[in-house]
């Protein structure tokens, strides 16, 4: 009776950890064409994208996520790694973000379109660019416009803001292109 119960509480324990961890692994990415994804571990399937390396170029902002990475779908824009740990989408330069004292920036909008396969939307981050080009630096802010497949089952798009198929809700916490100058 004692062996059973051990040996029930240990599949218990088990369960409880493999219940805390998430999906993905952020020990497991993979790189395509500017796009870094976070790939699922044995507990899911699919990836999320982290980063999407921008070439500095101003003109250059249009971003289209793949359908998939690493031979994977791609399911979501960011998401949870490890024990749920937020990780949010971002947009880098040579794989970077600025994180140097707070300097003024210019808002630049960047145009991401993304496919039917994408189900979740967890966190997309802004945080500034530098870019260097000919001896002098530019610090940029991303803002968002979103246009989403007509095929994609959660989410549409309108007006470059992203709205919740179901209920119609907008996704809040995005830096969207039209609240310049607002918090975001």
């Amino acid at each position: 009776m004692r062996k059973t119960a051990k040996t029930a509480l240990a599949a218990l324990c088990i369960l409880l950890l493999l219940a805390s961890c998430t999906p993905y692994d952020m020990d497991r990415t993979e790189s395509e064409n500017g796009v870094t994804c976070c790939m699922a571990n044995f507990l899911g399937s699919g990836a999320f994208v982290l980063t999407v390396d921008w070439d500095g170029d101003p003109e250059h902002t249009g971003i289209v996520i793949p359908e998939t990475c690493g031979g994977q779908k791609i399911v979501s824009l960011g998401g949870f790694t490890g024990t749920g740990v937020p990780t949010p989408m971002m947009v880098t330069v040579n794989g970077k973000h600025y994180e140097g004292p707070l300097v003024p920036a210019e808002e630049l909008c960047f145009r991401i379109s993304f496919g039917p396969s994408v189900k979740k939307i967890t966190r997309i981050a802004s945080p500034l660019l530098e870019v260097e080009k000919d001896g002098e630096t530019r610090y940029f802010r991303p803002v968002f416009y979103f246009t989403a497949s007509e095929d994609n089952e959660v989410y549409y798009t309108e007006n470059g803001r992203v709205y919740d198929k179901e209920d119609g809700g907008l996704l809040e916490g995005i830096a969207y292109w039209d609240q310049t100058g607002e918090e975001y």
